[in-house]
């Protein structure tokens, strides 16, 4: 099926106790979308469970609360998609704060790139800059220079594909529909933290899709920082087994990165051989090195 000229999105956000997020994410989304969009915010588990966001956009808002189980992250991001029959997909995580742009560029770069997925440059504010409220994050997120230099051409640069699927993390991820109906969604197998996204990533790349890297001046999300959650370390730990064992032929690209979180995997058992000193938890999202 061939995208329309004008693609309809899906804007699927897993929310799990974090209705702030929630509310500065909606306020950025706003103006950007379209009456054929749609955006399905998943309540995954939250301890209060999430009020109707107020909503005075174009798209369809849909409130989807889960039943049964616990959180979990693929499976939140699977009722979402579901739930929709937008063009497009855009997994945006319940901590991403896009851009002023980021939808209009979504929109322009699957019509440019047909069969890719497109990940958008993350930026951060600290939570030091979030205690500032609202008005003043919001600016800055609309502000490009706070998060780029130099001038903005006339004209958007090609982006060039690639098959870099290991850079692909989900937290602001694009992909058109029917290559997320190809794979079957994302796996639930992955409880916590981590690889549940390189997984998706990964058999998007085995379907023969190729993946897109825009520069941050064209469309950015900004992550609101926070404490790493309790566990996360043990939570990808397992995970990084499973997806080892899964595939065992992705172990020399996700090394370096375990190895930076604090893992170190035995080559094809998927059982640990060491451990080391964990570092951050966003040194999982840093590109491994090329030799």
């Amino acid at each position: 099926m061939r995208l329309s000229t004008i693609p309809s999105l899906s804007v699927v956000i897993p929310c799990h106790n974090n209705a702030r997020n929630l509310d500065w994410i909606l306020e950025a989304l706003t103006p950007q979308l379209h009456h054929r969009d749609e955006v399905i915010v998943v309540d995954d588990h939250s301890d209060s469970a999430v009020p109707a966001p107020r909503w005075a956009g174009r798209a369809r808002l849909t409130l989807v609360q889960r039943d049964g189980g616990s959180p979990n992250r693929a499976s939140a991001r699977n009722e979402g998609w579901s739930a929709g029959d937008a063009e497009v997909v855009v997994f945006l995580d319940g901590d991403m704060v896009p851009s002023p742009e980021f939808v209009g560029a979504l929109r322009r770069l699957h019509l440019e790139h047909r069969g890719v997925a497109i990940k958008s440059p993350r930026m951060a504010l600290t939570q030091a800059e979030q205690a500032r409220g609202k008005r003043s994050c919001l600016r800055d997120v609309a502000t490009p220079t706070r998060w780029i230099d130099g001038p903005r051409s006339a004209r958007c640069p090609r982006c060039a594909r690639t098959s870099d699927w290991y850079l692909a993390a989900s937290n602001a991820l694009s992909v058109e529909r029917r290559f997320v109906e190809r794979i079957g969604g994302w796996d639930e197998e992955y409880q916590g933290w981590g690889e549940e996204d390189m997984d998706f990533a990964y058999r998007l790349h085995l379907a023969g899709l190729s993946f897109v890297f825009p520069e941050p001046r064209w469309l950015y999300a900004v992550h609101l920082d926070h404490a790493p959650a309790d566990g996360w370390a043990k939570s990808l730990d397992r995970n990084a087994r499973r997806f080892v064992r899964k595939f065992p032929e992705v172990y020399e690209v996700r090394l370096p990165a375990y190895e930076q979180c604090g893992i170190a995997l035995a080559r094809g058992s998927g059982k640990p051989s060491m451990r080391v000193r964990p570092s951050p938890a966003l040194a999982y999202y840093r590109p491994r090195r090329r030799r």
